[in-house]
């Protein structure tokens, strides 16, 4: 660990301390980092709805949708994915985003070939180019039910920014905004 900090300590007992808070502070650490963070929301309709209270309940679930998809992004991808720019150890959500409306116009295909892909990750069936998967190399797959995949995935879609243009570079900051950082 870092004995240098008590060199100068001659018990044990600051030792084993010391090992006691670090074994307890990285344990509950990976337990937080593990656990979910959030309950499933669902709407709860009674009776009849009329024609607008239908559509307003079809509304919040879209919502609900959307928001349930950002909850296991961030839970189960966010580790790998940032949102930009420049990538941690896989590529960005902008650039995967950019991507996949490149070659899918409608997002329930889109959606489809992402879960596909992501239950078995293959690099014929990669959208992204050949340097990010030999800059990255192929993801892990992801135990996750195809419902929980399509809605991180949906989610996914909806980032789209069409001023985000890939660079696909090597180092940072290989994605840039159109415009961004010139003058």
């Amino acid at each position: 660990m870092i004995p240098f900090l008590f060199v100068h300590l001659p018990s044990i007992k600051t030792d084993n301390l010391m090992k006691r808070i670090l074994i307890f502070s990285l344990l509950g650490f990976v337990l937080g980092a593990c656990s979910p963070s959030g309950k499933s929301s669902e709407i709860a309709t009674e009776g009849k709805n009329t024609a607008s209270e239908k559509a307003e309940a079809d509304g919040q679930n879209t919502a609900s949708t959307e928001n349930e998809g950002e909850k296991i992004f961030k839970m189960y991808c966010s580790s790998c994915h940032q949102m930009s720019p420049p990538p941690k150890i896989a590529p960005p959500v902008l650039g995967i985003a950019a991507h996949y409306r490149e070659a899918f116009k409608n997002k329930e295909e889109a959606v489809a070939h992402m879960v596909a892909f992501i239950q078995s990750p293959d690099s014929s069936k990669s959208k992204l180019e050949a340097r990010a998967l030999n800059r990255f190399g192929l993801m892990p797959t992801l135990p996750l039910s195809k419902e929980k995949l399509s809605m991180a995935a949906g989610w996914l879609w909806d980032q789209y920014d069409p001023n985000f243009k890939c660079g696909g570079g090597a180092g940072a900051g290989a994605g840039v905004r159109a415009g961004a950082g010139s003058k």
